[in-house]
C-alpha cells in the first residue's frame, strides 16, 4: 500500500484529496503548511509520494520542495497550484518535482497523476533535469517525451512529433503543426531571421505549445494534431528565456 502525504493549507482540499485516495486504498497523511509537512516528511523514508501545494502561509511549496529534495533526492513529489503557469511548472520540475497538477482538478485527474507518479522509478525524479525544451516533462499526469529528428517541413509549415503518455498509461504520437505566420511573429518579436539552434529551436517551441495544451486541457489534442494558432504570452516568455530579451537579441 503506497503511503501519501498531502501538504496543503486548505482543510477542504485536504479532506477531498484524502477521501479520493483512500478509496483507492492508499494510506494518507496530512500537513496544514510547509513546516508541518517538512516535520512529517523527515528523511523521506515514510512516504512514497507527496502532494505539495504551491501557495501556503509561511514557506511556499517551491521552498518546501527544495528542502525535501535535500533530505530525499529521489523522492516523488507532485506540485499542486491554482495559480500555476508554464514557468512555474518548469521551476517546479527543475527543483525536482515529479509532476505538476493544476487546480481545479477532477478526481480522475488526481488519481491519474498519483498513479503516474507512483509508477515512475523514484530515481528518475531527481532534481537537476535539463531546462525546458528537448526534455521529458510531466504535467497533469501527462508525460511528454522528446522524439529525435528534424521534423518535417511541408511548404511553409513545420511539423514536429512527440510521444505523450497519459495518466492511464496510454501512449500516443502527437504532431504539433507550426504555421508560417507564427514563425514570422517569432522572428518579428526577436528581430532575428535565423533562430539559435535552427530546427531544434522550432522543435522546442512546438514542445512548449504542446505543454501549454496539456496544462490547460489535461487531454490529448483532437486527432493527435495540435496546430499553433497564436503566439501566446507564455510562448513569448519562453522565447525570451531561450534567446534573451528581444532588445538584447537585436543588439
Amino acid at each position: 500500500m503506497a503511503r501519501i502525504l498531502i501538504v496543503d493549507d486548505e482543510p477542504n482540499i485536504r479532506l477531498t484529496v484524502r477521501l479520493a485516495l483512500e478509496q483507492e486504498k492508499y494510506s494518507v497523511d496530512e500537513a496544514s503548511d510547509g513546516l508541518e509537512g517538512l516535520a512529517k516528511y523527515g528523511a523521506g523514508s515514510g512516504y512514497d509520494l507527496v502532494l505539495l501545494d504551491h501557495r501556503m502561509p509561511g514557506i511556499d511549496g517551491i521552498e518546501v520542495l527544495h528542502r525535501m529534495r535535500e533530505v530525499a533526492p529521489a523522492g516523488r513529489i507532485v506540485m499542486i497550484s491554482a495559480f500555476g503557469t508554464a514557468e512555474l511548472s518548469d521551476a517546479a520540475r527543475e527543483a525536482g518535482a515529479t509532476d505538476f497538477l493544476r487546480k481545479p482538478f477532477t478526481l480522475d485527474m488526481l488519481r491519474g497523476a498519483v498513479k503516474a507518479a507512483l509508477e515512475r522509478p523514484a530515481a528518475s525524479t531527481v532534481a537537476g533535469t535539463p531546462p525546458p525544451g528537448f526534455s521529458t516533462r510531466t504535467l497533469n499526469g501527462y508525460r511528454i517525451e522528446f522524439r529525435p529528428g528534424k521534423g518535417i517541413k511541408e511548404g511553409d509549415v513545420l511539423y514536429h512529433t512527440f510521444i505523450v503518455h497519459s495518466p492511464e498509461m496510454e501512449t500516443r504520437s502527437v504532431t504539433v503543426r507550426l504555421p508560417a505566420y507564427v514563425i514570422e511573429l517569432v522572428r518579428c518579436h526577436t528581430g532575428l531571421e535565423s533562430m539559435p539552434g535552427a530546427f531544434r529551436f522550432w522543435q522546442a517551441l512546438c514542445e512548449e505549445a504542446l505543454t501549454e495544451h496539456l496544462w490547460e486541457h489535461a487531454m490529448y489534442p483532437p486527432s493527435g494534431i495540435l496546430t499553433v494558432t497564436e503566439y501566446t504570452p507564455d510562448l513569448r516568455r519562453w522565447v525570451e528565456s531561450v534567446i534573451g530579451h528581444p532588445s538584447q537579441a537585436q543588439a
